[in-house]
């Protein structure tokens, strides 16, 4: 689970970071497009990326209002990608039949259509084609696990930093599709597991050294060698709930990756 924070009025940009770290959230979601809120939203553009620079995630919400335009396009300033939550509530809970195509524009666009609202917006809109559901349902502690069908859950109004109230929800990876240590630790096991197969398959021999085996090109193994190496770096380093880590370990991992690809066609 990650910790997302949201508010509708956010600080400056650099204020709104430095909130989120005092309390080690992974995120923030914020308003690209808002047709209903009173007074209106004041995220703007700056605020998603001065999170995105500091290796936080933003999440893009969008309110449609009651009577909102027509569903594609209708998504303000996001980037076209990703996860966008369509917030529905009183004063935003339009036809049926606009959700509807809303989810189908954004997939076409390449996004993940989400629905936020609560318990009873969920069962009326949650089966018109949204690709996950974040519950908006307040208690009083902080939950360890989602409720059964749903990918967030907003649990608290009340989370209050260096003097200013933010929403809080806890999130399943899944839907920013994060790298977690997991995934990190099983890809550098199979490639770990591959190689020891192709060395007994070509019956290399006992490492000279303990690093390059008699019989192959030493500047070939040489190169794999270092890439495990940096694969078992990478395992070691990567602690769960360190997005920016992981994300660095997984630009690392591709890299290493493509290096033992090279060697072995070189071989």
């Amino acid at each position: 689970m990650i910790t997302i924070l949201d508010v509708a009025y956010p600080s400056t940009p650099d204020q709104l970071v430095a909130d989120l770290q005092a309390i080690g959230a992974h995120g923030c979601a914020g308003y690209v497009l808002d047709l209903a809120l009173e007074p209106p939203t004041t995220w703007t553009p700056a605020h998603a990326q001065a999170l995105e620079q500091a290796g936080l995630i933003f999440l893009p919400i969008v309110t449609p209002g009651d009577l909102p335009p027509p569903a594609a396009g209708c998504w303000g300033w996001w980037s076209g990608s990703g996860p966008i939550a369509l917030d529905l509530e009183a004063g935003s809970t339009p036809a049926g039949a606009w959700v509807q195509a809303w989810c189908q524009a954004v997939r076409a666009r390449g996004g993940s259509p989400g629905l936020y609202g609560g318990t009873a917006i969920q069962p009326a809109y949650g089966g018109l084609g949204f690709g996950w559901r974040w519950l908006a349902s307040w208690v009083t502690t902080h939950p360890t696990t989602l409720p059964a069908g749903y990918a967030a859950w907003q649990w608290t109004d009340q989370m209050w930093i260096h003097g200013r109230r933010y929403d809080a929800s806890i999130f399943d990876e899944g839907v920013f599709e994060l790298a977690t240590i997991d995934d990190v630790l099983t890809l550098a096991n199979a490639i770990n597991d591959r190689t020891g197969q192709i060395w007994n398959l070509l019956d290399w021999g006992t490492p000279v050294g303990g690093a390059v085996p008699q019989g192959w090109g030493p500047t070939q193994w040489a190169k794999i060698d270092q890439a495990l190496a940096l694969l078992s770096q990478i395992a070691k380093a990567s602690v769960p709930g360190d997005l920016t880590q992981l994300i660095q370990d997984v630009a690392d991992l591709k890299a290493a990756i493509a290096r033992i690809e090279t060697a072995l066609k070189g071989a």
